[in-house]
């Protein structure tokens, strides 16, 4: 009976024992997996931040480039019209006035490289 009675608190002190520790070794594996996933992303976050902040070097270079052409040439497209007409017509009368030093000159070979003074 003696024996009995120490198999059966044995048993129950193996329960006692083994139900807690099965569950924290659940625990711990779930954790391990959690941790390893969040290092993930975070990697992925970092690699994310470093693209965005190319893309916002390049899409600063592009609106400084913009900006600058417009204060460039002008913020009116009819401005830019009428630059390019009065450019035209400058390379033009250029050409004509070669043409009377040098008539064998080809027409419309003159000044195809016209930079315009502004």
């Amino acid at each position: 009976m003696l024996k009995t009675l120490q198999n059966n608190l044995a048993k129950k002190i193996l329960v006692l024992v083994a139900i807690p520790l099965v569950f924290q070794i659940i625990f711990f594996g779930a954790f391990a997996v959690l941790l390893q996933q969040t290092e993930e992303e975070l990697l992925k976050e970092m690699h994310s931040r470093e693209v965005t902040a190319q893309l916002n070097a390049v899409f600063n270079q592009l609106i400084s480039a913009i900006i600058s052409g417009m204060l460039c040439y002008g913020l009116d497209p009819k401005d830019n019209k009428v630059r390019l007409l009065g450019e035209r017509q400058a390379a033009k009368k250029a050409e004509m006035e070669l043409q009377l030093v040098n008539p064998n000159q080809p027409r419309g070979s003159v000044f195809w490289f016209y930079i315009p003074k502004y």
